[in-house]
């Protein structure tokens, strides 16, 4: 098997709640509490949960665009957390995160050209007569080499900025890259196409994935396993076909059955999961989804559960499993 490109342990973040006139903090949203999992090189992890449940803030710990408040983050087992300037600028390079919208992903000042040209230029990967040629490729290998490289964004469709940023984040030649919400800006159509082309690259470039997103449909077509976020805590993990098919956390089924089309494509009219979120605030005492759970038992699941493996390699936070 293969050895983990990274590693996440015990990662937390929160952002405290301030009030009055004085800034008095008076509480805190635990955005990211106590996560951890570990990615297999050229492997892809697909994290998947709500709105609001913490998946955009890990993403930007794991490409140390913010700080946890506790934690260790293991790129090729070195603590990027605790290493020196040189080791960071190094993550940095090789881990590449692409967003949900291209179109204010992309400086509108710059032209396709040198957008991809400018990591080339920060990481001194190649001489500058070289860099044109890069540049070419990496659109050929987007599936825009028919494209002007001297227009600017605003000239591009949806789906070509996103093939943009895509190569702009394989200029920095990455191991890993982060996908938060990548198709969600997309036509259905050119949210397959963009889906595909990712399979493609890799296999092309060995990359590896974290791919984020609400839709388990999305996840489930890319993945080799999924973990599922609940405020702030991953709730179940597993291979893809566990979790799409034997799921053991009722909230992992609340997903499944709330989307209006099946993982196989066929319509159906199913309920959603009931009740509301809590608030991020006055998170609930124990199990945080015990306030929606149609299998919650009193007085256990005011404990929190632990997340154990009920299978092999599937893990799930929940006494009732």
């Amino acid at each position: 098997m293969s050895a983990p490109i990274i590693r996440l342990e015990h990662i937390k973040k929160y952002f405290p709640v301030e009030r009055g006139i004085f800034r008095r903090v008076t509480g805190a949203i635990r955005a990211v509490d106590d996560v951890g999992f570990s990615v297999m090189s050229g492997h892809t992890l697909g994290i998947v949960g709500e709105s609001g449940c913490g998946k955009t803030t890990l993403a930007k710990i794991i490409a140390c665009l913010v700080p946890p408040d506790a934690g260790s983050l293991f790129f090729e087992e070195n603590n990027i957390l605790k290493g020196d300037a040189g080791r960071l600028r190094q993550f940095r390079r090789r881990v590449q995160i692409i967003f949900q919208d291209p179109f204010s992903s992309l400086n509108p000042k710059l032209k396709i050209f040198d957008s991809i040209a400018e990591p080339m230029h920060i990481h001194a990967l190649y001489p500058k007569q070289e860099i044109p040629d890069r540049v070419r490729e990496l659109l050929v290998s987007v599936g825009l080499g028919g494209v002007d490289p001297y227009r600017y964004p605003r000239a591009l469709s949806g789906g070509q900025r996103q093939r943009i940023v895509i190569a702009r984040a394989l200029a920095a030649n990455p191991s890993l890259l982060l996908l938060d919400e990548p198709v969600a800006s997309l036509d259905v159509s050119m949210q397959a196409q963009i889906l595909n082309l990712f399979t493609e690259l890799q296999e092309q470039f060995r990359l590896s994935y974290i791919l984020i997103s609400h839709d388990l449909r999305i996840i489930a077509s890319l993945s080799d396993e999924i973990a599922v976020m609940y405020m702030g805590k991953i709730i179940e993990q597993g291979p893809k076909e566990n979790i799409v098919h034997t799921p053991l956390h009722p909230y992992t089924r609340g997903l499944l059955d709330s989307g209006i089309f099946s993982l196989a494509g066929t319509r159906r009219i199913t309920p959603a999961i009931k009740g509301d979120i809590p608030s991020h605030i006055r998170l609930p005492e124990g199990c945080r989804f015990h306030t929606r759970c149609p299998r919650a038992r009193f007085p256990a699941c005011r404990t929190a559960p632990a997340l154990a493996e009920k299978k092999q390699g599937h893990y799930v936070a929940c006494h009732f499993a």
